[in-house]
């Protein structure tokens, strides 16, 4: 499709918008806890220094990314985050390729819609895996779409490395993988009966049986049940001949040799579910007996797999792309899971096995927000427009991609609702494909005509200037601190302050070193791998080198330390969480937000303009704060503290 020079700009705009958007300031915001954890383990990768991967920190490819900034570039938060930020840039541009579906016009509206999608610009500066993953969605639901149009085996190639990227990713691939599995049955199913209709006119009307029969006369009853099964019997020949050329034909579809193509590759890493005594244990990887008995375990999946695979795509006379995409796929897990073949045993163990396994034990866990509506509640709070997408969905089932995406929209929400561990930056993966469904809701908007148009874009233009008001108050005045819901586990505003304070009195001081409990340990350990001095932590700092100069401390230890001459220098919210009950949706809230004035005056300041009290002492979940404070060099002897 011949792209127009007003289009052109279009996209051009856009590009710049989600560059720059994405780009500005990347640096300024402290690290948090588990963002200095991933940085922390690329830097390990690069020095050398034993990365080996570990489900509790995701996939391996985050990790080599970042490495390979590290090599090229530097190793500062800047540059950390690069690779998320042109992951997300990348989510815009792909939408390029959807123009064929999206037309010309509603392909730019989506690309908008993800440049100010507070969720996707958020995770965009973020360093954490979910934006990768929206990337390699794309580049599967394209995938997909095109095998389904022209059945060429190159794009099966594209769904295998997708697919393949995805698994040495994120967990969350499993989820995907089983909404977009089960979507390609679906419609295959759909695109079959549309050609085939259903034979239910050929079945021979059973011979009616009633209750009355039943009761009166139980003989004719039993009588008349055979007869109606014996006709079935009878006519079961003339039903499977049928049934032959659509089941043939729902076998051949292309959508279907996707599912089994995502099915097939994936399912060693269902391994897992084989034996649930044999949990996800790192300390056991290396023995070799473990790895024995998941290797054995691990080959049972995969025999299945290829008694599947071999014979379908010699059916369909796919046999050697399926060989391909295999390859390619395996290449991508082993490659990446041993970190290179650096750790072939450990990796291989808990990259097909332990991946699964641990994420299944956090189910139980229930980490994060305990609501099962908390998307609905951020979706409400932030870009409530997208949620216009669903009535678009529902409207437009009749063709293949849109019906496609609405299920996948429902089958994300439903699954992460659902799902034990609820946070933030999984919103993304709802928020994806309702973008793209709220373009083709606003494409045919733009084509109305009279006061219905004009209404129409004025509620449009209000919904996408709260996003894009939100997506610049999370990632600008409240990029720090608990006052956003989207962020979670956050490092506050004094963090890199304190890093300063700390780095200048190391400096001014040569030869202390700096001393931390380790509750204090992240972000820490990011900023001061590379230190003027050493950054020591212990369990608690009742005993002291004599050459310590700065210390990390609870709060309240305040007095006790400064008895013995050191001196509080700032105070800091290292971690913060927002206020779960500041926006859960229940019908007790309604009720309130409906009757009580006050309630209401408390909401609207709250969603207008994120206005809520200072944090009471006492308050669940406060902030994790810590104390910084300095003394001058000493000579003297360790000693216990009282």
């Amino acid at each position: 499709m011949k792209m127009s020079n007003r289009e052109r700009i279009g996209w051009a705009l856009v590009l710049l918008t989600a560059l720059i958007s994405r780009l500005a300031d990347l640096g300024h915001r402290a690290m948090s806890h588990d963002e200095s954890l991933h940085a922390v383990y690329s830097r390990y990768l690069t020095e050398g220094a034993g990365y080996r991967h570990d489900p509790m920190m995701h996939g391996p490819l985050l990790f080599h990314l970042n490495a390979l900034t590290d090599l090229f570039l530097s190793h500062t938060d800047f540059t950390y985050r690069l690779v998320p930020a042109f992951f997300g840039v990348g989510c815009v541009a792909i939408l390029l390729a959807y123009r064929k579906w999206l037309g010309p016009r509603g392909a730019l509206i989506a690309a908008a819609l993800l440049t100010v999608d507070p969720a996707h610009l958020t995770f965009s500066r973020y360093l954490r895996n979910d934006i990768y993953i929206s990337l390699f969605t794309l580049w599967m639901f394209w995938a997909v779409m095109r095998y389904r149009e022209e059945r060429k085996a190159g794009h099966l190639l594209h769904l295998a490395i997708a697919l393949g990227l995805s698994f040495a990713c994120k967990e969350v691939c499993y989820i995907h993988g089983a909404v977009f599995g089960s979507g390609c049955l679906l419609f295959a199913l759909v695109d079959t009966l549309r050609v085939h209709k259903p034979p239910f006119h050929k079945i021979p009307r059973p011979v009616p049986l009633t209750i009355r029969d039943l009761f009166r006369l139980l003989i004719p009853a039993i009588r008349r049940l055979i007869l109606s099964i014996g006709n079935l019997v009878c006519s079961a020949p003339e039903l499977i001949r049928t049934l032959k050329t659509p089941t043939q034909t729902f076998l051949r579809h292309p959508l279907t040799q996707c599912a089994l193509l995502m099915l097939t590759l994936a399912l060693p890493f269902a391994s897992a579910l084989l034996e649930k005594d044999l949990a996800w244990d790192q300390r056991s990887m290396p023995d070799p007996d473990i790895f024995q008995r998941i290797v054995g375990l691990t080959l049972i999946p995969f025999g299945v797999a290829t008694a599947i695979a071999i014979p379908y795509y010699q059916f369909v006379r796919r046999l050697g792309a399926w060989v391909t995409c295999l390859f390619s796929f395996w290449s991508i897990q082993l490659t990446l899971y041993t970190t290179l073949f650096h750790n072939p045993v450990q990796g291989f163990a808990t990259g097909v096995w332990g991946g699964l396994g641990y994420w299944l034990a956090q189910h139980e866990v229930e980490r994060g927000n305990s609501s099962h509506l908390f998307y609905l509640s951020l979706l409400l709070l932030y870009a409530p427009i997208l949620l216009s997408g669903l009535i678009v969905g529902i409207r437009n089932l009749k063709k293949t991609w849109i019906g496609f995406t609405l299920f996948w929209t429902i089958g994300n929400i439903l699954i992460y609702s659902w799902a034990g561990e609820r946070m933030p930056w999984l919103l993304v993966h709802i928020t994806l494909p309702l973008c793209l469904l709220t373009a083709v809701g606003i494409d045919r908007t733009l084509a109305w005509r009279g006061p219905v148009r004009i209404a129409g874009l004025a509620v449009l233009g209000l919904g996408l200037l709260q996003m894009t008001v939100n997506a610049w108050r999370i990632n600008g005045p409240n990029a720090e601190g608990p006052i956003e819901p989207m962020m979670y586990a956050h490092s506050g505003a004094g963090v890199k302050p304190a890093v300063d304070i700390a780095f200048q009195h190391l400096e001014a001081h040569p030869g202390t070193v700096l001393v931390s409990e380790n509750q204090f340990s992240w972000p820490m350990l990011w900023y001061f791998r590379d230190g003027p001095a050493p950054y020591q932590y212990q369990e608690t700092l009742d005993s002291l080198p004599a050459h310590a100069s700065v210390i990390f401390t609870a709060p309240s230890n305040r007095e006790r330390f400064q008895q013995m001459g050191w001196n509080p220098r700032l105070e800091v919210a290292m971690t913060t969480w927002p206020r779960p009950h500041y926006h859960d949706v229940s019908l007790q809230n309604l009720k309130n937000l409906l009757t009580l004035p006050p309630v209401r005056q408390k909401f609207f300041r709250y969603y207008l303009n994120r206005a809520q009290p200072d944090w009471g002492p006492y308050e669940y979940p406060g902030p994790h704060r810590f104390l910084l404070m300095t003394r001058s060099p000493t000579r003297e002897e360790p000693r216990l503290l009282p």
